[in-house]
């Protein structure tokens, strides 16, 4: 019914995912990432998730394709 596209892009060329993305400053970043990481991951501790958030910021794809596939996907 829905395709999705994970990079649809605006009129200046940016996805809405990364200009969500840029419009975050770290430790927001961080602090989503960490949200993201605990919901999909429900017996992983708090620190650990938020070390593995930590490590997951400094690859800017993955990020984007963590924030992406929640989006669009939804927790459960």
């Amino acid at each position: 019914m829905f395709k999705h596209k994970i990079d649809i892009r605006q009129g200046n060329g940016e996805s809405k995912v990364n200009k969500f993305w840029n419009s975050l400053d770290y430790w927001e970043a961080v602090n989503l990432l960490t949200t993201i990481i605990k919901a999909t991951n429900p017996n992983i501790s708090s620190e650990d998730a938020y070390s593995e958030a930590i490590a997951t910021y400094a690859d800017e794809a993955k990020s984007l394709y963590l924030i992406d596939q929640t989006i669009h996907s939804g927790i459960h």
